[in-house]
Order: C-alpha cells, then sequence, then structure tokens
C-alpha cells in the first residue's frame, strides 16, 4: 500500500474515535486505512478492520493481543502504534503516519535503488527487525508494500498484525493470504511450520533483492512456480550490489537455523557489534536520498500524484498517420494474466499530474447489454449453471470458471464480441467498460486489452500461418481486492509476457463478493475500467510506437510506451484487431464470476 492519499468514498467514516478522518490512504487484506487528525492536530494514520474479520470474536482476541505487543516495539525505523480500539466498535488501529511512496512503488516507477540509497534501505529495515524482534514480536508479512520511504528513512509499518488472521495453531491457513505475496515467504513457511524472527529475515532478504534489481530473488511467472523455487531453487541475486551479495544469501538459506539474526544483520551492515540507535539512525540519514511525496495538505486531495502520461505534444506530432498498407478491420480489447516480468523495449513513465481519460471521442460500438449484443449464443442461466460463461439478459456478459473442471489448463478465459467494422479502424482508440465481480478472490485479475494481428504483405488473415504471422497485445488488468494494477506486454518474438507498469488503484470500489460482505448480482459497486492504446507512426522507418494508458473510475492507475511495438517487416503488412473480454484465475481452481455491464469502443481524437 502506498502513502498516496485520495478523496473518501461514499460510505467512508468522518471519524474514528477522537480522530478526524480526512482522506484514503488505501486498502489492504485487513482493513481500509484512511489519513486523520488526531485532537492535537498530528496526523496518524488508522486502519479499520473489515467488519467480516471484526465480527470473528477469535479474531478480536488475536489482533487486540497482536496490538498490545506491537505497542511495545522501540520506534526504531517502524512506524509506531499510537492508539487502538480493541474492545468497543468499529475495530481499528492507529499509527504514526509517515509521508511516503511505499517501496514496492518506488521501486516499480523510479527504478532499482543503488549506493548509499540501497545501503540504507538495507540497514534500515535491519534496525526495525531488530526492534520488533526486541520486544518479542514477529513482522509475519514484511514486503516492499509495507516498507515506507520518509523523509529521513525506511519505516516498516504492520508488523505482528499478519498473526491475527492465521487460526488458532499459528499455521498460515488462509489461501487468499498465502497466494497475496508469496515472493517474500520463507521456505518454512510453505511447509507449513510457524513463523519465527528467521522467517523476517528471509523476508529482509528478498526485500533488499528487489529494492537492489527490481525483481525478488525467486520470482517466476506463477504463483506455484514462486513457492517451487523458494522451497528448491536457488535465488537469482545477478545486478545486486557486491557489497550486499553474500550477506543477502546467507539469509536466503532454505534452513532457518544458519540464517543470521537481525542483530547480526544490523551488526554486519554497521561494523559494530552494538551499534547506538541514534548513530545507526544518522548514518542512515547521511546517504538516504530516495524521492518522497509531501506530506498532504488539511485539505482533500484532488490530484494526487500519480503514474501518469507525458506532457501533450504538438497537434502535428498527435496526428496519426497509417503506414502503407497496412488494412484494419478490427480491436481487441479484454483482460489477461500478469506474469510478473520486466519489459525489456518499452520505457515507463513515470510520475507527473493525473489526467483523466480522453474527452474529445467518437462512439464506434457500444452496447449497454439491455439487449442481446450477439457475442455468442449462450444465455447464462444461474440456476441451471451458475458458472456457464453468458449473455445475463438485461445486465450484461456473465464471465465465470466452473471450480469442478480441476484439470483445465487455461488460467485465464476470453469471450470474442462481433466484428466492429470491416474497414479501416483508426490508431488511436479507447475502450471502456463497467465490470463487478460477483464471486471471486482477491488475486483474481480481470481488465481490457488491445491486440495487433499482423500478416505479410498480401496475406489473407483467414490464412493463417504461426511461423509467419506477428501478434502483440497490451493487458490492463485490476486486481479484484483493488490491490494493484498492471500493464503488460505479450508477443510473437517475445519469450514470456513483460511487465512493462504497476500501479496503484485511486479510486477502486471494493466488491462485497471479494471483502467477504453480502451483494447480490447486479448491485453496486461496479468499477469503470479504461484503455487508451495509442500507435504513432511518426518515425523515420515508419514503425509505429505504442502509448498505453489505463484508468480505473476515471483516475489513471499505470501507463506505458513501447519503441517497436511491431518488427520493421511487418510495417506494410495487413494488420487486424480484435477486442475479447477476460479474466485470469491466477492459478487457483476456486469459483469465480465476473459480470460486465456495458462495453464501449471509441476514436481518440485530438
Amino acid at each position: 500500500m502506498s502513502n498516496s492519499a485520495g478523496p473518501l468514498y461514499p460510505g467512508d467514516p468522518s471519524s474514528l474515535g477522537d480522530y478526524r478522518v480526512r482522506e484514503r490512504l488505501g486498502r489492504g487484506g485487513m482493513g481500509t486505512v484512511y489519513l486523520a487528525e488526531a485532537p492535537s492536530g498530528r496526523n496518524v494514520a488508522i486502519k479499520l478492520i473489515h467488519p467480516h474479520l471484526a465480527d470473528d470474536e477469535d479474531f478480536r482476541r488475536r489482533f487486540a493481543r497482536e496490538v498490545e505487543a506491537a505497542r511495545r516495539v522501540a520506534r526504531f525505523s517502524t512506524a509506531g502504534v499510537i492508539d487502538a480500539e480493541l474492545g468497543g466498535e468499529p475495530l481499528y488501529i492507529a499509527s504514526e503516519y509517515i509521508a511516503g511512496p511505499n517501496l514496492f512503488r518506488a521501486v516499480r516507477e523510479g527504478g532499482p535503488m543503488s549506493g548509499g540509497t540501497l545501503d540504507s534501505l538495507a540497514m534500515g529495515v535491519a534496525a526495525a527487525l531488530t526492534a520488533i524482534h526486541g520486544s518479542g514480536v514477529i513482522h509475519r508479512d514484511l514486503k516492499p508494500a509495507n516498507v515506507l520511504l520518509s523523509p529521513v528513512g525506511p519505516k516498516v509499518i504492520d508488523f505482528g498484525i499478519a498473526r491475527a488472521l492465521d487460526d488458532a495453531s499459528g499455521a498460515i491457513t488462509r489461501s487468499s493470504q498465502l497466494m497475496g505475496t508469496p515472493s517474500y515467504m520463507a521456505s518454512e513457511l510453505i511447509l507449513g511450520e510457524q513463523a519465527t524472527a528467521a522467517a523476517d529475515v528471509f523476508a529482509w532478504g528478498c526485500l533488499v533483492t528487489f529494492a537492489g534489481t527490481g525483481k525478488a530473488p525467486f520470482d517466476a511467472p506463477t504463483v506455484p512456480a514462486v513457492l517451487h523455487n523458494i522451497s528448491s531453487g536457488e535465488p537469482h541475486l545477478d545486478g545486486l550490489d557486491p557489497g550486499l551479495l553474500e550477506l543477502v544469501r546467507s539469509t536466503l538459506d532454505k534452513d532457518p537455523r544458519n540464517r543470521p539474526t537481525s542483530p547480526q544483520l544490523l551488526a554486519r551492515l554497521t561494523g559494530q557489534e552494538e551499534p547506538e540507535e541514534a548513530e545507526v539512525q544518522r548514518t542512515i540519514s547521511a546517504s538516504w536520498t530516495p524521492t518522497v511525496h509531501r506530506p498532504p495538505q488539511h485539505a482533500p486531495s484532488t490530484a494526487t500524484p500519480r503514474i501518469a502520461p507525458p506532457p501533450p505534444s504538438s497537434p502535428a506530432e498527435q496526428t496519426p498517420s497509417h503506414p502503407s498498407g497496412l488494412r484494419r478491420t478490427l480491436l481487441v480489447a479484454g483482460s489477461g494474466a500478469g506474469a510478473l516480468l520486466l519489459a525489456g523495449t518499452l520505457g515507463l513513465v513515470l510520475l507527473g499530474g493525473d489526467p483523466g481519460p480522453p474527452q474529445k471521442t467518437i462512439s464506434l460500438y457500444g452496447s449497454d447489454f439491455a439487449t442481446d449484443p450477439g457475442w455468442g449464443d449462450n444465455t447464462y442461466d444461474e440456476d441451471e449453471d451458475p458458472y456457464a460463461t453468458g449473455y445475463v439478459p438485461g445486465e450484461g456478459l456473465m464471465l465465470a470458471y466452473d471450480p469442478s473442471e480441476k484439470n483445465d489448463p487455461w488460467t485465464g478465459a476470453a469471450w470474442d464480441p462481433p466484428l466492429v467494422d470491416d474497414g479501416d479502424l483508426p490508431d488511436r482508440l479507447l475502450v471502456s467498460t463497467d465490470a463487478q465481480v460477483v464471486e471471486g478472490y482477491g488475486y483474481l485479475t480481470f481488465g481490457l486489452r488491445c491486440v495487433n494481428s499482423y500478416y505479410p504483405p498480401g496475406t489473407d488473415p483467414e490464412d493463417r500461418n504461426a511461423e509467419t504471422d506477428h501478434h502483440v497485445s497490451y493487458t490492463a488488468h485490476v486486481r479484484a481486492d483493488g490491490a494493484e494494477a498492471t500493464l503488460s506486454k505479450k508477443a510473437t518474438d517475445l519469450d514470456e509476457t513483460e511487465e512493462l507498469a504497476a500501479g496503484d488503484v485511486p479510486e477502486f470500489r471494493p466488491y462485497p463478493a471479494v471483502t467477504g460482505e453480502e451483494s447480490g448480482r447486479g448491485e453496486e459497486p461496479v468499477n469503470n475500467l479504461k484503455l487508451a492504446c495509442e500507435f504513432h507512426s511518426d518515425g523515420d522507418d515508419g514503425v509505429p510506437t505504442a502509448e498505453i494508458s489505463f484508468w480505473v473510475n476515471d483516475r489513471i492507475a499505470v501507463t506505458a510506451e513501447d519503441s517497436k511495438p511491431v518488427p520493421e517487416e511487418y510495417v506494410d503488412g495487413v494488420l487486424v484487431r480484435k477486442h475479447p473480454i477476460l479474466y485470469d484465475r491466477g492459478q487457483s481452481n476456486d469459483p469465480l464470476r465476473i459480470l460486465y455491464e456495458s462495453y464501449h469502443l471509441h476514436e481518440i481524437r485530438d
């Protein structure tokens, strides 16, 4: 979770206890976090626990126990616990507010850390673990999203609280929690063993590797592959600062008994057997130079810094030109799988303003699904088969996964709409849909995709040849719990899916089907998704460039540019565009149903 504040949603509280709630900071598996003001005028971060958890008496007892333990932790590179409501309603915890982005967002947007900043990050998190473990607490969920980058150094948050989600035996049993952040789980946790301080040290090694290289040491395209790598594979540490390499490697030992303790980590990093807290803090601050967010003002922000497109170019530069000989027939949009890999030829556009989607557009195709749009011949009947994809009369298109199909090899599914136009389609297109998760889980992803299929000059698109055709697709997808939005690219000449960009979802409306609250099909909330795929062909070689932007509820989530979306030899070939809607189930056999309630295709005009 980033510490980027946004306006409150309808239904958000205006106060919690004596604290005046001002802005929304984010949402996680345990609760929603708000920026609030204490009676003294001090800013605090308040986590309001989800009602379905707060209603569980066992959870409340575990939560109270862990909060009291967290209160004992010295504020040594941590965001200290200030206050909590443990017995009444609603259930919440108030912590020190840290003005700064989280480590995950900072690395995804600004690239890996190096030099003194990386050393300070490693030292600061080790100092935080030393304080946490010294108070008898285990963090249990150390990951980049739980490290905030303050103006004076890294601050670790949410320490120990994850244990409240466990069952009485202390073992991690919630599949959604296991699947949420697998890349930072120690090998013994995968085997069902209890978390110890050694598991936090393992997570430290993974976190420092991510900070220094841009990827965790056991990353893989799928969750099962990540868990396999952690259990039996060697860590990938290529590119990590040599000064940290051996220390990090020692923390990733499969046997927790062979890992250093957090005080030993801190001693190795400082060169002192028992470093003083003040000296460690001075050392961290002396070389700490990350870009951090300014603290919010007392009025709610209306345009917080996000990942955003570059400044508009001149009108001449924005005018699209079609490569000679290209025949356009269709555009594709939908959601898809998100393998956590880095882009090669694509440049990520970083912080800027917070522009809305294009306003000057011309409608090319649209349906609110009041009548059957003819996308297929299936009519959805919940009583007959709730997991059969089909048209829901008067409501929308239901994409579903049947949990009985245990051997289904596909991680996702698609449904093609009818042809929009058999003639030329423009190079600058905006696709929009309203979607509701009727049944699902947090790491389920869905969204929109644009796909271009290129064929050699003179080829009939109906005569497809896998050896000569070239396909490229850009997928914008959002997690069903709103935790993240990503852009990814898949192409014929790429061995693996490339993740192009990742970012927060500023205005996501939580789905009751995911949070555990009651809801009916077709009821609020829904989320509106918009994807702009713009291809510009103003280069000297005629090869187009691609600009891809993704909005959730008209707030920018991620954007990216691709300098070479198609090989030169296909520029004068035949181009076909399509637009299915899709989902990615994330290597899960849990049931899912997504209702797409509208679909519109627009040409973007200057």
